[in-house]
């Protein structure tokens, strides 16, 4: 019976190992048939792709064109910055541009440059046509459009869902004749270029890298992220360029805005060391824009660009798109086109709840709202929207030194107001824009929605560090909410689509500034949130001391008790020579930490902080126990005690 037991269970265990191996079999074949049908939809898609784009979009069939388009496809057409929605408004785009350029080609010699990776092909293409009929209100004028751009298509199976263009409306209008060839500078850069040097990044990591650098503009430390023979093309300028051109137009976009910026806005691997980045230019003109003295107005601009990165991190390709019309527009140097009145006569009516509400725009205005101008409207303390692409919450009060951001509409605004009131709005009716839903009435001693916002002394306008971000914690709930400090103003925002309470009063707001390193830059503020904070829906603080503190002190240690080592922070109101002195508690001397020459500050972090490491004088590992620290800085002595446990 035993040997006959025995022989079962090696027969059964046979039989698990051959079941297992027949399983791992199984799974291989999968995963590779899985792979082979990965690869026949890459390519299914850039076939589809390169028959839409290169073959039957040029014959100007209407119907083999629709054809390709899913029903709720979405083209986003840049210069126009109004998406089209829907098959049929797309084919009537095409049909406006085959009447206007009746010899209309794309790409007729294959696109610039192509690449494929899932479901999204990207392509650099080139468009010609003459112009024989009306295109977006300007007469025929006999001439040859001849432009590049930038696709990118998105699909679902073998239909196109959404189809993303950079093009450039001022280039368009300069070959038309409608406006002048500009003059453009010689692009030298000022300084002598640095040579690379090779990070060994990732693709995607480079090109965040990249965008980092950028944002600094440290154009020195940008040369060297760039390899000197790269392929560049600022699209706009029309202009291939080198690595030195590029740095030298650098230049002077810095000094049209001293505060360009690049937020990334979605970012994609292609593969091969390639790279697609959507982002948004955003910048103050306050420097002259070739030629033109600055406006001081802002500008933010969509725009993409394809990058290829080689092993070593370095950029060797880089073709940037824009529309510069937008820009041009943006700072008031373009008229931008008459909007028609016609079919603006509508009137809506709707009635806000006093406290929390959230809207939509009923109507489109003739003049888009900003923040401002629709807080103004509504009588409203405050306005609140998502940032949909960092997914936090952005707050307006009146006393932000700016119009704060636009109110577009079919999105959802949290806007306050202290009474019950009817507001009229004009306009026109919008297309596929559905109502939001208002809010129910605020709870009195509650609310939903809520911002604190604030401003900094003036003089801390001039501290070195200068670029700051204030942190609100609600140490009931533990919620956060964050802003970047813009001409010493901020607004940060609590709220809860599902209208649940974030703030209640009595709850105590605990706010924290950072500079542009992470350092802690304040004395940590507590404020309590009070009846007539929730009736405004927000809660307005200033800020003091800021980058210096209004008394030089030593704080506890970190952790505490410890093993083997703690750090030590402190703040000074004054530049001082810091030293700290470790006793036992018989009071003798263990250990002497001489920080040197220390700046005014807050001297919290692990960096900036005193640091411990449980060592004697002589180096030894002091026992468990009861310590005490002294800190000297100037005319000022403070002593705290710790705790080694071990």
């Amino acid at each position: 019976m035993r040997t006959l037991l025995k022989t079962n269970n090696i027969s059964g265990g046979i039989l698990t190992m051959f079941s297992r191996i027949s399983n791992l079999f199984i799974v291989c074949i999968m995963l590779i048939a899985l792979g082979s049908v990965y690869q026949a939809i890459a390519a299914t898609v850039e076939e589809v792709w390169e028959s839409f784009h290169g073959d039957v979009i040029n014959t100007h069939d209407i119907e083999a064109i629709a054809s390709f388009w899913a029903d709720d496809a979405v083209f986003d057409y840049l210069p126009s910055q109004l998406p089209l929605e829907g098959k049929e408004a797309i084919v009537a785009f095409f049909e406006g541009v085959f009447q206007a350029f009746p010899d209309w080609q794309c790409c007729p010699d294959g696109p610039r440059r192509q690449l494929v990776s899932g479901n999204i092909v990207v392509a650099e293409c080139t468009t010609v046509g003459t112009h024989e009929g009306e295109w977006a209100g300007i007469p025929a004028t006999g001439k040859i459009l001849q432009t590049i751009h930038m696709d990118i298509c998105e699909f679902e199976g073998d239909k196109i869902t959404r189809l993303t263009t950079y093009d450039d409306a001022v280039s368009q209008m300069i070959k038309l004749g409608l406006m002048p060839v500009p003059e453009l500078p010689e692009l030298v850069p000022s300084f002598t270029l640095p040579e690379p040097e090779p990070t060994g990044l990732a693709p995607l990591e480079a090109a965040k890298n990249l965008v980092a650098v950028y944002n600094t503009h440290n154009l020195d430390a940008h040369a060297k992220q760039i390899q000197p023979d790269a392929d560049i093309l600022l699209a706009p300028l029309g202009v291939p360029m080198g690595r030195d051109a590029y740095i030298a137009a650098l230049e002077l976009y810095f000094l049209t805005y001293s505060d360009l910026q690049q937020e990334i806005v979605r970012m994609v691997d292609m593969g091969d060391g390639w790279v697609l980045v959507e982002v948004v230019f955003k910048g103050t003109n306050d420097g002259p824009y070739f030629g033109v003295p600055a406006t001081g107005n802002s500008a933010e601009v969509r725009g993409a660009w394809l990058a290829r990165f080689d092993t070593d991190g370095l950029m060797t390709y880089l073709h940037v798109y824009w529309d510069e019309l937008t820009t041009l527009t943006q700072l008031g140097l373009f008229p931008p086109p008459e909007v028609p009145t016609e079919g603006y006569d509508n009137v809506f009516f709707m009635s806000l709840l006093p406290g929390l509400n959230m809207i939509s725009l009923p109507l489109e205005p003739i003049t888009p709202y900003t923040a401002r101008s629709f807080a103004e409207s509504l009588s409203a303390t405050t306005v609140i929207k998502l940032d949909e692409a960092r997914q936090r919450f952005v707050g307006f009060t009146l006393d932000a030194p700016d119009d704060g951001f636009a109110i577009e509409g079919g999105k959802g605004y949290i806007v306050n107001v202290p009474d019950a009131r009817v507001v009229a709005f004009t306009g026109a009716a919008w297309t596929n824009q559905p109502p939001v839903e208002m809010a129910p009435a605020v709870s009195t001693d509650s609310a939903w929605a809520f911002v604190v916002s604030g401003r900094f002394d003036d003089n801390l306008l001039e501290c070195e560090n200068s670029v700051f971000a204030v942190t609100v914690r609600n140490t009931r709930t533990n919620a956060v909410a964050t802003d970047v400090v813009r001409s010493g103003y901020f607004a940060a925002a609590f709220a809860d689509l599902n209208r649940k309470n974030v703030v209640q009063i009595g709850d105590s707001l605990e706010v924290k500034v950072q500079d542009k390193t992470g350092e802690i830059a304040s004395e940590t503020l507590y404020y309590m949130v009070t009846a007539e904070a929730i009736h405004q829906a927000f809660l307005p603080i200033v800020l003091k001391h800021v980058g210096i503190p209004r008394q030089t002190a030593l704080l506890p240690n970190y952790p505490n008790p410890f093993n083997p080592e703690t750090s030590i922070p402190y703040q000074l109101r004054e530049p001082a020579e810091v030293v700290i002195h470790i006793y036992d508690t018989t009071g003798r001397l263990i250990r002497t930490l001489n920080l040197g020459y220390r700046d005014a500050g807050f001297h919290f972090s692990r960096n900036r902080a005193a640091y411990w490491d449980g060592l004697n004088s002589v180096s030894e590992m002091v026992a468990s126990g009861i310590y005490f620290y002294q800190m000297k800085a100037g005319d000022f002595s403070a002593m705290r005690r710790m705790v080694i446990v071990k």
